[in-house]
C-alpha cells in the first residue's frame, strides 16, 4: 500500500496487492516465519509477507489477509511507531520542499561524493541508501538543518505510521500476524559502529517490552543489506534476547530442509 504523503514509496494499490497475492497462491504457499524456521507445513515454493515500518496504509490490506488466513509479519521501528514518522520520511519531505541544488550543496559541505548525477538531479534518498556515510553524522549534518528549513517554511507533517496502541489492537492477538523488531532508529545499520548498533538494538527491545509487554522473536534489518560484519554484530546482541531469526533483503531465497532448533535463521 502507498505510504501517506509519499505514495511512490510503495506503488502497489490494495487491489493490485490482492491480485498479486492471488497469483502467488497459484505458485506456492504463504507461510509464517515460525513455519519457515521449524520447516513445518512447507510446500515446494513458499512465500512470507512482511510489512516494514508498519505504515497506516497496511490496514487497507491486512483484513484481506486475515479473511484468507494468510500469515504475515509487521516490522515496527520504535521511533516511527512513537513519532509517526522517521528519518526516511524527513528525507522525503526535504526532497519535496527544497530544490535539489540546495540539498546537493548541503551534502557537499559535509561529505565527499562524485556528484556525477548533476546539480538538478541529486537525490538525497538515493545518497542516503547507497553511500558509505555514517547515518548518524548524516542526520546531524544534513537532515536536521534541512528539515528545520522545511518546517520554518510551513511544511505540515502528520502521522504516517501506526501507533503502539494501534499495533496492539490490530495485531497482537491475531493468529496470523507476527510482530517483528525493525530497530529503534531505522537507519543504515551496516554503517553504525558496534557500540551504536548495540545501543539501538537494546533500546528497541526495551521499548517493545514497555509498550507491548514482550520482546519480538524476529528482527528485520532496516534497508536489509546483507553484510557479514553486521550479521555477526547483530547475532552477538540478539542471542542474549532469544531472537529466533534475522530478516534481510538480499534478492535471493532460502532452501529449508530441516528445522532450526537452537541456531538463528537468516531469511
Amino acid at each position: 500500500p502507498g505510504n501517506g504523503r509519499f505514495p511512490f514509496l510503495s506503488r502497489v494499490s490494495p487491489s493490485q496487492f490482492r491480485w498479486q497475492i492471488n497469483l502467488l497462491r497459484r505458485l506456492g504457499r504463504f507461510v509464517s516465519l515460525e513455519e519457515i524456521r521449524e520447516a513445518r507445513n512447507l510446500a515446494t515454493i513458499n512465500f512470507a509477507i512482511t510489512f516494514d515500518g508498519v505504515s497506516s496504509s497496511i490496514l487497507s490490506v491486512t483484513p484481506f489477509l486475515e479473511s484468507q488466513a494468510i500469515p504475515y509479519a509487521v516490522c515496527a521501528s520504535t521511533e516511527t511507531t512513537e513519532n509517526g514518522q522517521g528519518l526516511i520520511d524527513q528525507i522525503l519531505a526535504i526532497e519535496e520542499h527544497i530544490p535539489p541544488a540546495d540539498i546537493r550543496q548541503c551534502v557537499l559541505s559535509h561529505f565527499r561524493f562524485d556528484g556525477s548525477e548533476g546539480v538538478n538531479h541529486f537525490s538525497l534518498s538515493d545518497f542516503y541508501r547507497n553511500s558509505e556515510v555514517d547515518p548518524l553524522a548524516f542526520e546531524t549534518c544534513v537532515v536536521d538543518p534541512l528539515f528545520s528549513r522545511v518546517a520554518r517554511n510551513g511544511g505540515s507533517f502528520g502521522r504516517t505510521y501506526l501507533s503502539w496502541e494501534e499495533i496492539e489492537k490490530q495485531f497482537v492477538q491475531s493468529p496470523h500476524a507476527t510482530i517483528v523488531n525493525h530497530s529503534a532508529r531505522r537507519v543504515r545499520m551496516d554503517r553504525l559502529s558496534h557500540l551504536a548498533l548495540q545501543k539501538d538494538v537494546v533500546s528497541s527491545i526495551e521499548k517493545f517490552n514497555n509498550a507491548l509487554g514482550f520482546t519480538p522473536e524476529y528482527y528485520a534489518i532496516p534497508f536489509g543489506r546483507v553484510s557479514q560484519n553486521l550479521a555477526l554484530d547483530l547475532m552477538d546482541v540478539l542471542y542474549d534476547h532469544a531472537c529466533k531469526g534475522i530478516l534481510w533483503t538480499n534478492g535471493g531465497g532460502n532452501l529449508i530442509k530441516n528445522p532450526y532448533r537452537t541456531q538463528m535463521i537468516h531469511l
